[in-house]
């Protein structure tokens, strides 16, 4: 009976049918508690459905009756990666690369277990065995990228980070132009940006040099962040909504410095090389300092729930004098700073920002921003502005400098937190430097 009971809910789950697949699973085990299939299945489903405390006791259920069982393994420790449970990921990763040594992905999410928690020296080699059992596989080639990228070693990181563009789903060349592989004979060049916002502004600084070649230069970013692209030297920007200019050839802009085989990143710099094309006029005090904010960033990036905070944590900020504060936060965390009861305190800008070209235009009226790891952070640095970066402790690589002062971005001084979590830390330290502005 349990089969059967298992047997139909595989037939619903086909159908579409996941809820009443469900039923069928618990039907199993209610005629059978030791059905690992059922169980299985189960927990895929309730994963699926958001019920993850249910599915974590299915998974201990199953490895408790198959405890060598590879993708139950696999699926809990990813679950406990995913919840930054990483004392409890690890081990079971550790099972599953004894139980099953052929296993690449299981080499490869140890590796960023170890990875997530600062801990290179013992990821790197985890990854690279990973590549030995799978060279192809283009997630670890991925992942290695970011981590030879974090300790500076940027020849091999580059190399690695082309395979980003034979990931599953990666977004394909918008035109059918032959790819750019260095050719200096002047061509028409279309560079398309297949990341987000921020890679774009921080990437912007290099199509200047095709232009220097003699190349026509076209580059293709997102519609809010075109005009502002526009301001970068000897570019044209086009958005996603616009026809696509005849060219000879296309590459991808985060593929510029592979491709071009430059220094990378502090002797990449060459100066400013994105403006506010308008003066927008801000409502200051006399006699004091025009400070913007940013304290949260897209939520739906990977790494947001480490890098972003809620604007209560920064209170502490608000209250020192002469400091007139402007919020250049976006979305649905806008509304902070009325829940915080801040309106008298923050003048919000969000209604006047309905493009990057607004927010270039309000970082060229402000003094300094302040802002956690997102795309104003880099538009800040890439107009040479003053700017103070809130960054988790475990940052992405483009913050990994060795010193306070950013690499990329000479305008830019980093605050990053000494133990993970620890926003109050860096709260303390802005406010103290907050208290010597001249």
């Amino acid at each position: 009976m349990a089969n059967q009971a298992y047997n139909r809910g595989v037939a619903l789950q086909a159908a579409g049918r996941l809820p009443e697949a469900m039923q069928e699973w618990q039907q199993a085990l209610s005629f059978d508690a030791t059905h690992s299939d059922a169980l299985y299945n189960l927990a895929i489903a309730q994963l699926l459905t958001k019920d993850e405390n249910a599915a974590e006791a299915n998974y201990l259920r199953l490895l408790s009756l198959q405890p060598a069982h590879q993708q139950g393994l696999y699926n809990l420790a990813n679950l406990y990666k995913r919840q930054n449970r990483s004392a409890e990921a690890a081990p079971l990763y550790e099972r599953l690369t004894k139980a099953h040594p052929a296993f690449a992905p299981a080499w490869i999410n140890l590796a960023m277990v170890y990875s997530d928690n600062n801990d290179l020296d013992t990821a790197e080699p985890l990854l690279r065995h990973a590549l030995k059992l799978d060279p192809q596989h283009a997630v670890a080639h991925w992942n290695l990228s970011h981590l030879l990228l974090r300790r500076g070693q940027m020849r091999e990181a580059l190399q690695e980070y082309e395979w980003r563009l034979k990931l599953p789903k990666w977004i394909a060349p918008p035109v059918a132009a032959s790819a750019w592989t260095g050719d200096t004979k002047p061509q028409r060049i279309l560079l398309w940006n297949d990341q987000g916002l921020g890679d774009a502004i921080q990437f912007l600084r290099y199509p200047q040099l095709l232009a220097a070649q003699g190349h026509t230069v076209y580059v293709l970013v997102q519609d809010h962040l075109k005009k502002l692209a526009g301001t970068a030297p000897g570019v044209t920007a086009v958005g996603p909504s616009d026809p696509m200019p005849q060219v000879d050839a296309q590459a991808p802009l985060l593929s510029l410095p592979y491709l071009l085989s430059l220094p990378y990143p502090k002797e990449s710099w060459q100066g400013p090389y994105l403006h506010a094309n308008y003066k927008m006029d801000l409502p200051r005090k006399p006699g004091t300092k025009a400070v913007g904010i940013v304290w949260a960033g897209n939520q739906g990036h990977k790494n947001d729930a480490k890098r972003s905070l809620q604007l209560r944590d920064l209170k502490p900020l608000f209250d020192i004098p002469s400091i007139d504060w402007f919020g250049l936060q976006v979305g649905s965390a806008s509304a902070q700073i009325a829940e915080n009861n801040l309106q008298e305190t923050i003048h919000d800008l969000s209604p006047r920002l309905k493009d990057f070209a607004d927010t270039a235009a309000a970082i060229a009226a402000l003094d300094l921003v302040i802002s956690v790891d997102t795309s104003v952070a880099h538009l800040t640095g890439a107009m040479g502005h003053a700017g103070w970066v809130m960054l988790p402790a475990v940052p992405e690589w483009r913050w990994n400098s060795k010193t306070s002062v950013s690499e990329w971005y000479p305008s830019l001084h980093l605050f990053k937190q000494q133990t993970a979590g620890d926003w109050a830390g860096v709260a303390a330290q802005l406010a103290n430097e907050l208290t010597r502005l001249d």
